[in-house]
């Protein structure tokens, strides 16, 4: 029987491959991986080879070996800080490698570009969770603000309207009003009537 590998190129008998020292070594670390990223490495792996060049059995060994020691790790150091690193960071990193593989210089000699990609996920991963936790603070904060003066707002049509904008607000995920704009929204609501 011979195989072929989709990513790599190489070709070889069953016997042959399963017979060799250096490719059972990395087809056992090839069974180590992460699910989530398994397919990934293997096409990031192509990334290292010489255009129509296989990858020898020991040097994918060693770039396994390097990629389980990265991802097995929960954080990695990169611009003078830690990231939280997660299996799907390094999934989408070495995808969006994939679906750059034009632009890139050909063959790969480390995983630099790849710790840079996966670093700016998870810079924009923080940013996110930091956004919503700051909106949900924000919004605690209102509702516990707006809570004494509802009732008072039964006498004030302006802040009566001024609840529905903010919950309208919050339904379709836009960013809360500043006390400013609150002050100028109720000012001008209240010039209305």
């Amino acid at each position: 029987m011979r195989l072929t590998c989709r990513s790599c190129g190489a070709t070889g008998s069953a016997e042959a491959v399963f017979g060799d020292v250096d490719a059972a070594a990395a087809l056992q670390l090839a069974g180590e991986l992460d699910p989530v990223i398994a397919k990934a490495v293997w096409h990031y792996l192509a990334l290292h080879r010489l255009g129509t060049r296989a990858l020898s059995w020991p040097r994918t060994e060693k770039l396994l070996r390097e990629m389980l020691d990265l991802t097995r790790q929960p954080t990695i150091r990169r611009r003078h800080r830690d990231w939280t690193m997660t299996p799907a960071m390094w999934r989408e990193g070495m995808e969006q490698m994939q679906a750059q593989r034009d632009k890139l210089v050909l063959p790969l000699k480390g995983h630099g570009y790849l710790l840079e990609i996966v670093a700016d996920l998870a810079d924009k991963t923080e940013s996110s969770a930091e956004k919503g936790r700051e909106q949900g603070i924000r919004s605690q904060a209102r509702s516990t603000a707006d809570a004494a003066p509802l009732a008072a707002s039964v006498a004030d049509p302006a802040l009566v309207d001024l609840h529905g904008e903010r919950a309208a607000r919050q339904r379709l995920r836009m960013p809360p009003m500043t006390d400013a704009e609150e002050a100028d929204w109720l000012a001008k609501r209240r010039n209305r009537s």
